[in-house]
């Protein structure tokens, strides 16, 4: 079963389960809940995967400097490499990806110095790494505070609906106190993905 048919299965039964226990919350708020932390989910796996498929061609790099510095030319060097050739960059490629294809692109066709080309390829990665690991754990700082704000309307209705049993009815049995608690995750999730987008940029 796909990830998509388990996705709507579920938000079908949240919807089935609300109205069958007359529940406007359940069948209203638990679909938005399921849609937005599957969003979450999946770009938190692409971000993941794009930073896998960066320490990849790292490691690609490295293999193609070691061969090189070994006295393998540099053609041959590539077609061993099971990586090779590299997928074409897109726009959810890391930013190397381009980078890499460039220059290896330059030696392969008119030749050249290529352990020296090699080197300061390696020595640009490298530099670009320890650079995007600095801004990824600043951003991290600043990302954690700003979404436990974004989160704020969501949590301060959760919090007064367990400590007064009247408003936690009204949210669960009204539909004015679904669409109440609706406009809240909704809030919440916009302002979490305008400071996610600002922070992380697109998955």
């Amino acid at each position: 079963m796909t990830p998509r048919r388990v996705l709507a299965g579920t938000v079908l039964g949240c919807v089935a389960i609300g109205l069958s226990v007359g529940s406007p919350f359940v069948a209203v708020v638990g679909p938005m809940l399921v849609l937005l932390g599957g969003r979450v989910l999946r770009r938190a796996r692409a971000r993941r995967r794009r930073r896998a498929r960066a320490d990849d061609l790292a490691a690609f790099v490295d293999r193609i400097q070691h061969q090189v510095r070994a006295g393998a030319p540099l053609g041959p060097a590539l077609r061993a490499d099971s990586a090779w050739p590299l997928d074409p960059p897109t726009a959810l490629s890391p930013p190397d990806l381009e980078l890499v294809h460039v220059a290896l692109g330059v030696l392969t066709q008119q030749g050249g110095a290529a352990l020296h080309s090699l080197d300061r390829l390696g020595d640009t990665l490298r530099a670009r790494r320890a650079v995007d690991d600095e801004t990824r754990a600043q951003a991290a700082q600043a990302a954690t505070s700003a979404t436990l704000l974004a989160a704020l309307p969501a949590l301060s209705g959760a919090v007064l609906a367990l400590l007064e049993p009247s408003l936690a009815a009204f949210y669960l049995r009204e539909v004015l106190g679904a669409a109440c608690a609706a406009a809240a995750v909704a809030g919440s999730y916009v302002s979490w993905n305008l400071i996610d987008r600002l922070t992380w940029g697109r998955p």
